[in-house]
């Protein structure tokens, strides 16, 4: 699920969606990661939370690099590898293919599929989906899964910035992409 890296909407993009997959005979589990510290000041908190890797109060003048990426979210993408390694343990009694597990996420829940992806060597997700994340470029590894891509058209939060739809594609890595007019 996506919130923010504040709160997790873990009914809606959490429960809410496993169950559909569930309904369609997909095995679905939900990742509930660790939150970076609420703000103690009030109108702190009341401000938007920046997305990862960009500054309080605005977009960032670069795109943070993976490595970046990675530090900034180590506690979410150990969450993740222990969710994997969870799932891995337990395949056969889940009845769960464990070379065909994949992560879907949810805005920052995308970035965590995003960051978890590009740096993790535990994780390796079979398959990937980037919901109203952010799309802007990153370093395709040669290997990269399957990449399924949404966003919306009017979502106030998205840059116009499809560097990572195209870079998927240069490196000729399988993705589908769907731009919604909302």
């Amino acid at each position: 699920p996506g919130g923010g890296f504040r709160t997790l909407s873990i009914e809606n993009e959490g429960s809410n969606v496993a169950r559909a997959l569930a309904d369609q005979g997909v095995a679905a589990f939900v990742l509930k990661y660790r939150l970076n510290q609420t703000p103690a000041d009030l109108e702190e908190f009341a401000r938007p939370a920046a997305r990862p890797g960009a500054p309080a109060g605005g977009p960032p003048a670069t795109r943070p690099s993976s490595a970046e990426m990675a530090a900034r979210l180590a506690p979410q993408i150990a969450d993740a590898n222990a969710a994997f390694a969870l799932v891995r343990a337990n395949a056969a009694k889940w009845h769960v293919d464990p070379d065909r597990i994949g992560m879907i996420g949810f805005s920052a829940g995308a970035a965590l599929t995003m960051a978890t992806t590009l740096n993790s060597q535990e994780a390796k997700p079979a398959f990937i989906g980037n919901i109203y994340g952010g799309l802007g470029a990153v370093d395709v590894p040669p290997d990269a899964p399957p990449l399924f891509a949404a966003v919306a058209a009017d979502d106030p939060l998205m840059r116009l910035d499809f560097g990572l739809i195209e870079n998927w594609r240069k490196a000729k890595r399988p993705v589908e992409f769907h731009y919604y007019e909302q």
